[in-house]
Order: C-alpha cells, then structure tokens, then sequence
C-alpha cells in the first residue's frame, strides 16, 4: 500500500501535467466509498454564497485531509485524475494516472 506523503509527492509532479480546467484529488482506492468520502469533503471544504463545485472542495488540500482521517488507517488510497470539462456538463468523470497519461499522451514517470 502507498502511503499518503507518497501520494501527496506524486500528485505534486502530476499537477503541472494536467489539462486546463483537469485536476486530480487523493481519496480511496474502493471506489464504493468515494460518494461518501466526496461528501464529507464538501462539508469539510470552505463554503460561498453561491456553493462550493466539485473542483473547489476536492482541491482543497485541509478538506482532503480531513475526509482522509476519517477512514481508517491502512484505508487503501489512490489518486484520481478529474476531467473539468465534463464537471461544467454536471458529470464527474474520473480516471486513473495511467488512463489520463494514455488517453491525452502524456509522459509521466
């Protein structure tokens, strides 16, 4: 299992490779989990009037950290890679590093 400062390290070198408008967040391997980790990050996340997207809580760093915490300890982890532009249609697609480097030819370690 990677640990998270592994994962933190390697979201930190995938960032500069990402899509305009793509965006990656760390957050449980079993993806039967994610609408319940999703949710706790929006309520961790910093709220605005006009509500908090997708993009703006799981980019929040403290809000990830916080939902992570409360799984448990060896809760396997991974990091998902987001395609914006289907977020603005109101679908959240998601994909691994692997698929997102495959499908927009992208080197990547």
């Amino acid at each position: 299992m990677t640990n998270l400062q592994e994962l933190i390290n390697q979201e930190i070198r995938l960032k500069p490779h990402l899509r305009p408008n793509d965006y990656s967040f760390i957050g449980p391997e079993d993806t039967g989990l994610l609408n319940g980790f999703i949710q706790n990050v929006n309520f961790f996340a910093p709220s605005n009037i006009f509500s908090t997207t997708y993009k703006e809580a799981l980019t929040n760093q403290d809000a990830i950290l916080m939902a992570l915490a409360q799984f448990q300890e060896n809760t396997p982890l991974r990091i998902y890679v987001v395609l914006g532009k289907m977020e603005e249609r109101g679908v959240l697609i998601h994909s691994t590093i692997q698929e997102y480097c495959d499908r927009f030819k992208i080197d990547f370690e």
